[in-house]
């Protein structure tokens, strides 16, 4: 079975979407119990970690996964969760795109500092230093940690 380029991209594209789809549904299931809280007048001290435990750890785990090649139009559509999630709380929540680079980074850096981890040979620094980079074009992070997610869905 030969697929060209163009039927690879339209099928990533898709099975994003979809994946996306399942991580909107979930962080809005966590909202509506948000919601709750906030009609039971349940102190916001409660509410934030909350949000901070069930629909973070959701919005978190999906970009790991998928933020990093997904576009802004669904980058536009995670960051609606978290400005509901703030209105309903009151407080200020950390923007998605910190929650991207604050995990995406963190779990990098321990790859990287794990010499007897698969992954370590894989990712190098650019010659100045700063920026992670892939050793090769069609490796990525994401899919390689959680291969399981894109033929589960």
């Amino acid at each position: 079975m030969n697929i060209n380029t163009w039927e690879l991209r339209l099928l990533i594209h898709l099975t994003g979407r979809r994946i996306l789809k399942l991580c909107m549904k979930k962080a809005n299931q966590g909202l509506y119990f948000l919601r709750t809280l906030n009609c039971l007048h349940v102190d916001t001290k409660i509410q934030v970690p909350f949000y901070l435990a069930l629909i973070q750890s959701v919005l978190t785990f999906n970009f790991v996964c998928y933020y990093g090649n997904g576009m802004q139009m669904n980058g536009d559509h995670m960051d609606r969760i978290r400005r509901v999630g703030q209105r309903i709380t009151g407080q200020d929540l950390p923007p998605t795109g910190f929650l991207f680079d604050e995990r995406v980074l963190l779990k990098l850096e321990k790859i990287r500092k794990d010499q007897g981890h698969l992954l370590n040979k894989y990712y190098f620094y650019n010659r100045s230093g700063i920026r992670l980079c892939s050793s090769h074009k069609s490796f990525s992070f994401p899919s390689v940690l959680h291969p399981k997610l894109h033929s589960s869905v």
